[in-house]
């Protein structure tokens, strides 16, 4: 199955279960992706969250329950897997700018969030006018040592912030021009919009691990490369492209390893002419 039609998948998935519980785990189980990567391909193809996507979906079939028949709002809440009327109701006039009440005795309903349809054709429009260097490279395990991050995904700046000024801490460091971010799943997961992150230095044996560090082995492989230029601040940009263009076109999925983010002499910070690879664990997709 085409990577677009497994995405297409999951989506009918979540139509099929708008009453029921939804779990991260159980969609991405569809889609045949780990739910760490899931979150991000799901947003990228579909142009939503999964937790957006499901609340307006529900949300709007709840309107059109309310438009098109006289059950009770607090029957048509609870169907629709929420914990009262007022959360509903809270929700519900956030969407459709009115309460479900009024809602029901309006003539002219608003636009109705409909289900997703998704095409090849829709997907490969992104790619018009992106120019990115990609490039697919293998590596072997290796080990690495650095300070830790674990919760909500955000910029880590501020942990390289604390991780630099302790780098020369520690031991059998390897290369001393480059470093590594480490991007990967905590179980939490499958519920939470959570990751671990760490930035961190490759050595060649792991001892003496300084206080408050942590030793880790990545796991090697397939990865596809796409450098990122300019301002860090933009790299948003550059996974966009390696997850909503690179990937569906390549033949490859995303494999359930770490995220690489390889900061070597190129990286220059805010300087327009910095650069750095960032790395996704791939592999060859299965017809």
């Amino acid at each position: 199955m085409s990577y677009v039609g497994r995405v297409q998948k999951a989506v009918d998935f979540i139509e099929d279960n708008l009453r029921n519980p939804l779990d991260l785990l159980d969609v991405a189980k569809e889609a045949a992706f780990s739910p760490y990567h899931f979150h991000r391909i799901f947003s990228l193809t579909v142009g939503e969250t999964i937790k957006d996507y499901i609340r307006k979906r529900r949300l709007t079939e709840a309107a059109l329950e309310l438009r098109d028949t006289e059950r009770r709002i607090l029957d048509i809440a609870i169907d629709y897997q929420f914990e009262s009327q007022e959360s509903f109701g809270r929700a519900f006039k956030k969407m459709f700018e009115e309460t479900p009440g009024k809602y029901r005795s309006l003539q002219n309903h608003p636009k109705m969030f409909e289900k997703r349809k998704l095409t090849e054709e829709a997907i490969m429009h992104r790619a018009q006018g992106i120019e990115v260097n990609s490039n697919i490279v293998t590596k072997k395990n290796f080990w690495v040592v650095g300070l830790e991050y674990k919760g909500p995904q955000k910029f880590q700046g501020d942990l390289w912030d604390k991780f630099i000024p302790r780098m020369k801490e520690v031991k059998n460091r390897i290369d001393g021009e480059t470093s590594f971010g480490v991007c990967y799943a905590t179980k939490e997961m499958t519920k939470k919009d959570e990751l671990s992150y760490m930035a961190a230095l490759p050595v060649s044996i792991v001892e003496d691990v300084p206080e408050g560090m942590t030793a880790r082995e990545v796991i090697g492989g397939e990865y596809v490369v796409v450098i990122h230029k300019g301002s860090i601040e933009k790299i948003g940009d550059t996974i966009d492209f390696a997850y909503g263009t690179w990937l569906p076109r390549s033949g490859y999925d995303p494999d359930d390893r770490a995220d690489l983010e390889l900061y070597d002499a190129r990286f220059k910070a805010e300087a327009d002419d910095s650069e750095f690879d960032f790395l996704i664990p791939i592999k060859k997709r299965e017809s």
